[in-house]
C-alpha cells in the first residue's frame, strides 16, 4: 500500500467505433469515470495507489459513443499489505513524556508523524510537541520524547502517530498529574 502500481488495458481491434472510452473500478471504493476516446487496438495505461492493505479486484469496461458499455471484465485479484505500528507505552522522565512506537508489521514502517499532546491544567511549556520518525524496521522500536513540560494540574496526554500517505495510524490517551516539571501518570 501506499506505491503506485501502473495496469494497461487494450481495447479490442474488432469494434467498429472510432471513440471507445474506459473506466477502471480499482476496488477501493475510490472514484473513477470514463477515459478516452481511443480507438480500437490501443493499449490503455492507468495507474493506482491504495492507501490500505487488502485484497482488490480490479475491472474495467469500455463504451462507445453511443452509449452502448460493456460488462465489467473478469476481475484481476491484487492483494497489499501496508505497514503497521501501534503506540506501545507512555512512560516519563524529568520534564518529559516518553513514548515506544513499535513495528508490528511486515514491512517497515517508512515515514511517521507523531504529536503528543497535554489537555487540562495549566500547562506554561510543552503543552504540543510533534515530529517525524524517518521509519521503524520490522519488529523494531523507536522512542519519542515530548519537548520539556512545566505547569501545574490534572491534564490528559493524547499520543497520536500516523504513516505518511496511507491508512495506518494509531492513538493512547493517559491522565496524569503535572506539578512544575514533575509528571505523575495516573
Amino acid at each position: 500500500a501506499g506505491v503506485e502500481y501502473s495496469f494497461t488495458m487494450a481495447i479490442p481491434e474488432n469494434l467498429e467505433e472510432d471513440d471507445i472510452y474506459v473506466m477502471w473500478d480499482w476496488g477501493d471504493n475510490s472514484s473513477f469515470d470514463w477515459v478516452g476516446p481511443y480507438s480500437p487496438g490501443e493499449t490503455v495505461p492507468a495507474a493506482h495507489t491504495w492507501t490500505r492493505s487488502g485484497i482488490f479486484e480490479i475491472r474495467v469496461k469500455i463504451r462507445d459513443d453511443y452509449g452502448y458499455e460493456s460488462m465489467w471484465s473478469d476481475s484481476h485479484i491484487i492483494t497489499l499489505i501496508a505497514p503497521e505500528f501501534e503506540i506501545e507505552s507512555i512512560s516519563v522522565e524529568l520534564g518529559k513524556i516518553k513514548v515506544i512506537l513499535k513495528n508490528t508489521g511486515e514491512l517497515d514502517a517508512l515515514g511517521i508523524q507523531w504529536n503528543i499532546k497535554l489537555d487540562g491544567g495549566f500547562i506554561l511549556l510543552g503543552a504540543e510537541s510533534s515530529g517525524s520518525l524517518l521509519g521503524i524496521p520490522v519488529n523494531g522500536s523507536a522512542t519519542i520524547s515530548s519537548d520539556f513540560i512545566l505547569g501545574l494540574g490534572n491534564t490528559n496526554i493524547t499520543v497520536t502517530a500516523e504513516l505518511e500517505n496511507i491508512e495506518e495510524s494509531d492513538e493512547l490517551q493517559q491522565e496524569a498529574f503535572v506539578f512544575l516539571f514533575f509528571i505523575k501518570l495516573q
